[in-house]
């Protein structure tokens, strides 16, 4: 299977509902994060992702239970991990409900309001 057969490279977008629900692996290759939106969104949606071990990316992935981490450096550690993760449905399946788990008691709507109201009044 060719790469090209089956990731696709999109820009910004505004149906990431509609996208991350055809979804099985979210990539993130960048090599600098501070809050990695794309990364809340897809682990809110059940979706595993894979992701360098930078600052924001490692704050929210655990790697090997919400998500993998893999050193910029090393592509072919991204390479491996899709293809086990693409032949290993029940490991995808198992990260993706670690994560959706994880985002529910740490990254909730409530708390991250919670967390500017301190922050505002704190600044205050």
């Amino acid at each position: 299977l060719a790469l090209s057969e089956s990731a696709h490279f999109l820009s910004t977008r505004g149906d990431i509902p509609e996208i991350l629900a055809l979804t099985d692996v979210v990539l993130l290759t960048s090599k600098m994060e501070a809050n990695p939106v794309s990364i809340l969104e897809a682990m809110a949606a059940s979706k595993t992702c894979v992701a360098t071990n930078v600052v924001g990316n490692r704050d929210l992935i655990s790697d090997g239970k919400t998500g993998f981490l893999c050193e910029a450096e090393k592509p072919e550690r991204f390479i491996d991990l899709l293809k086990r993760l693409i032949k290993d449905d029940e490991l995808r399946r198992s990260i993706g409900r670690n994560a959706r788990e994880y985002i529910a008691k740490y990254h909730a709507l409530d708390q991250a309001v919670a967390k500017y109201e301190k922050l505002y009044t704190v600044s205050l």
